[in-house]
C-alpha cells in the first residue's frame, strides 16, 4: 500500500520548462472526467440507441421517430450540416426537455383558467366537474344539473385563451 501510494505521488516529468504534475492530481483530472462521462451517460446511451448506421452522428431520418423533434434538432445544429454529433445531441436533448416544461406548464394555466371559469357559472355548486389539459385540448368529465350548465361549461371551456379543442364528457344527472 505505501509503495502504491509513493508512485501515485511521484512527480510526472513533462517537457523543459513545463510544471511538474503529481499522479495522485492526473488521477483526480481522469475521475473527474469520468465522473463527467457519466453524468451524460443517459444521453449517450439514447444517441447510440437512435444512431442507426453507427457513424457517430444523428441524422434527420434517425431521429424522425421522435414526435416533436424537429425544431429541437433544427436549433442545436450549430454547424447546419444536417446531422448532429454528440455535442449537438446533448444540446436538442435540453430543447426538447425545455418544450415539454413549457407544454406542460401552458397545460396547467389553461386547467386553472377554465377552473377559474367554471366558477363564475350561476349554479356552478350543482357542478361537479373535473378538467384535464393534454396538448391544449381540454376534457370535462363529471356531472352537471342540466343541459345549459353543460352549455355554459363548454363554452366557457373553449373560450379560455390556448384552448386549441375541448372534449364534453359532461353527463347531465
Amino acid at each position: 500500500m505505501a509503495r502504491a501510494l509513493q508512485v501515485l505521488t511521484q512527480p510526472i516529468q513533462c517537457a523543459e520548462g513545463e510544471p511538474s504534475m503529481n499522479r495522485l492530481a492526473a488521477i483526480a483530472v481522469l475521475a473527474l472526467l469520468y465522473v463527467i462521462a457519466a453524468l451524460a451517460a443517459p444521453h449517450n446511451s439514447r444517441f447510440l440507441a437512435l444512431d442507426a448506421d453507427g457513424d457517430g452522428y444523428l441524422s434527420q431520418a434517425e431521429a424522425h421517430g421522435i414526435p416533436g423533434y424537429a425544431l429541437a434538432f433544427y436549433r442545436a445544429d450549430a454547424n447546419h450540416d444536417g446531422r448532429l454529433d454528440p455535442r449537438e445531441f446533448l444540446r436538442a436533448e435540453s430543447v426538447y426537455d425545455l418544450a415539454a416544461v413549457k407544454d406542460y406548464v401552458g397545460d396547467s394555466l389553461i386547467t386553472a383558467k377554465v377552473k377559474a371559469g367554471l366558477l363564475t357559472i350561476a349554479g356552478a355548486d350543482a357542478m361537479h366537474v373535473g378538467v384535464v389539459t393534454v396538448q391544449r385540448r381540454v376534457l370535462l368529465s363529471g356531472s352537471v344539473a342540466d343541459d345549459a350548465l353543460r352549455q355554459s361549461a363548454v363554452q366557457i371551456a373553449s373560450a379560455a385563451d390556448g384552448v386549441l379543442d375541448v372534449m364534453d364528457g359532461l353527463a347531465v344527472r
